[in-house]
């Protein structure tokens, strides 16, 4: 019973320090980054009335992924700057955007 409580009192001492290991830096997560990118890109093209089938062949939108983002650790105002790798074909950018979460969602902010 004693080895029972012994374990248990150091279980529940190391709860804190789990949480704080479970919450990161507070920037997006590349997995967030890329569901935020693909969303500006879909909310871009809907706005603007483009899709596909609107566009001339020769004119048809490229293929653009993220490959790879990195945040700095520290928000100022809650805005992360975050840069993303980007791929087109053989051509490859890398560009910076502002991210700040809004009502639980991330959002690219013009900056």
């Amino acid at each position: 019973m004693i080895a029972f409580s012994k374990c248990f009192r150091s279980t529940l001492l190391m709860l804190p320090v789990l949480a704080l290991a479970a919450c990161g830096s507070g920037a997006p997560s590349k997995s967030e980054v890329q569901q935020t990118f693909a969303a500006m890109k879909m909310h871009y093209m809907e706005a603007n009335g483009i899709t596909d089938a609107t566009l001339p062949i020769e004119e048809k939108l490229p293929k653009v992924t993220v490959t790879d983002s990195s945040c700095d650790d520290k928000a100022v105002d809650g805005v992360y700057v975050c840069k993303l790798d980007l791929q087109h074909n053989d051509e490859k950018n890398e560009i910076p955007l502002h991210f700040k979460k809004v009502d639980g969602t991330w959002t690219i902010l013009d900056k």
